[in-house]
């Protein structure tokens, strides 16, 4: 048996659905045990009390709507934690169109350890666009939360205990009281699990009807990017992203998801024999993402097999075949219109951007030794004019300085994010969908040249939460930021979201 933390008894969590325009308070109740499931790095930002000069209790919990527009008094803001016994109400106004969104746990320096331990669940957005396009529902659509584990041999999860299970590292750590380095005792810069799980199961396998099916793919890991195939090679159908709808349907062999994006899709299982079985796949990589370029896919045994899908009933047969699986259910809506006859609501445009907010994404490595400079923390910042280099250079910046994210109320802001570490990282804001303007290869630090400007891909042309920012290249987004308040936004690799990869975002 494996212990784990959810809501309302279960992880994932219960699946709220909820209409366009109409407003729903969430009551979350914190009634977790006060002892961590998980090892608490005690030197990250959250996990001290400065003022009290005493750590903040283990176990904490504040949770965010991720894709929402939401108030910023109900947004989660990392800070706003509340601990055993203590309950919270969030209030979610829906006013956005229909959308694939999850609300997952948000607190300070342990949002990785909350997550990985279960705190996380979908949160659908309905309209009367997406009824009109009668898309497969009822029986025939899926939320699929996916993630990765390590389990120890008694089933409990497995997460490290120290830094030396990354890299080797042995210490001195920052909590040396004789020699302290810059190192942290326990924070792992990324974490991969050696088994993948769906829904909450390892390797699942999903009973289906001989019909098109519409899944709500989240990717929940901690740090993995999903590269997700088929096994006999076709096609998946994306029909919408983060925000909502993409303007077309995309239909391709290979679908990237980046920790905290979603995609909604259609996979027709229609003119397969009953009998089938059929595996989506995984093929991005075991260790940090930096592009498909020379990247070596996971382990096809283990971290390559996301879950299986059997073929079981045909539901036009009057009698259904004996295949060994139990017999049909009931069926509840229908398959939808075919795919291939999907026609997707066009995406209004957004206004033409009055500023050029100019971020940087850095990694900090150590300088414990001379022989060692393994990274100690992720940050983001700003880009300054360094006249002696004749260029722009990035400015990291740690949590608690002061916040330099300020966009006024009602503007359209386009931002260019310039990576200047060797992985690619998912940057979330908090508040907004956005556009993906498009990339500048190898353009990090340079001027944005519009003519070298490539497009977005076809999955990432409806509004989008999560971007992908390759190494070494400018990513450009356009976004309104039209409530007012404290925000944040970050890298949605959670052990990099953990210890300073995250900045304040303050709508004046």
């Amino acid at each position: 048996m494996t212990t784990v933390w959810g809501y309302n008894g279960s992880s994932p969590g219960v699946t709220i659905e909820a209409q366009s325009g109409t407003p729903v308070r969430v009551r979350f109740l914190n009634n977790l045990p006060t002892k961590h499931l998980l090892p608490v790095d005690p030197t990250l930002d959250g996990a001290f009390n400065y003022t009290l000069n005493t750590p903040n209790p283990a176990v904490r919990t504040v949770t965010h709507l991720h894709g929402g527009h939401t108030r910023p008094e109900h947004d989660g803001f990392p800070e706003h934690w509340y601990v055993p016994g203590v309950s919270r109400d969030h209030v979610y106004d829906n006013n956005q169109p229909a959308a694939t969104l999850w609300y997952h746990d948000h607190s300070m320096g342990i949002t990785r350890l909350n997550v990985y331990a279960g705190l996380a669940g979908f949160y659908l957005i309905r309209d009367k666009t997406e009824t009109a396009l009668n898309l497969p529902h009822g029986t025939f659509e899926i939320p699929l939360l996916i993630q990765d584990r390590c389990f120890n041999a008694d089933g409990s999860l497995f997460f490290p205990t120290t830094r030396e299970y990354f890299d080797g590292y042995s210490g001195p750590y920052n909590t040396d009281p004789v020699n302290p380095s810059d190192v942290p005792p326990i924070w792992n810069p990324e974490f991969f699990g050696n088994a993948m799980v769906v829904n909450g199961k390892v390797w699942p396998f999903l009973n289906v009807f001989k019909a098109q099916y519409r899944f709500r793919i989240a990717n929940g890991c901690n740090a993995r990017f999903l590269l997700l195939a088929l096994s006999n090679n076709a096609n998946i159908h994306q029909i919408g992203g983060d925000g909502g709808f993409l303007p077309q349907v995309v239909s391709s062999g290979q679908l990237l998801i980046g920790p905290g994006e979603r995609a909604d899709v259609i996979i027709d299982f229609s003119t397969l024999p009953v009998g089938t079985r059929l595996q989506l796949l995984n093929l991005g990589p075991d260790e940090p993402y930096g592009g498909l370029d020379d990247m070596t896919s996971s382990d096809p045994d283990s971290t390559g097999k996301v879950m299986e899908f059997r073929v079981a009933w045909d539901p036009a047969a009057k009698t259904p075949k004996n295949t060994g699986s139990s017999a049909p259910p009931t069926i509840s809506g229908s398959s939808g219109t075919p795919v291939s006859l999907l026609r997707l609501p066009a995406i209004n445009a957004l206004p033409p951007s009055t500023v050029t907010r100019k971020v940087s994404l850095n990694e900090l490595g150590s300088e414990a030794k001379d022989d060692f400079d393994g990274p100690v923390a992720g940050m983001l910042g700003t880009m300054e004019f360094d006249s002696q280099m004749g260029m722009d250079m990035p400015m990291p910046m740690p949590w608690m300085h002061t916040a330099t994210e300020k966009p006024r109320l009602g503007t359209c802001e386009t931002w260019e994010i310039h990576n200047f570490t060797e992985d690619a990282h998912p940057i979330h804001l908090h508040q907004v969908q956005f556009e993906v303007i498009g990339r500048i290869p190898d353009a990090a630090g340079k001027n944005a040249d519009p003519s070298a400007i490539q497009p977005p891909e076809p999955g990432e042309t409806g509004r989008k939460d999560t971007v992908v920012c390759y190494p070494g290249a400018i990513t450009l987004i356009k976004a309104v930021f039209d409530i007012k308040g404290n925000y944040v936004w970050h890298c949605h690799i959670l052990d990099h979201e953990d210890n300073d990869m995250m900045r304040p975002l303050v709508v004046i």
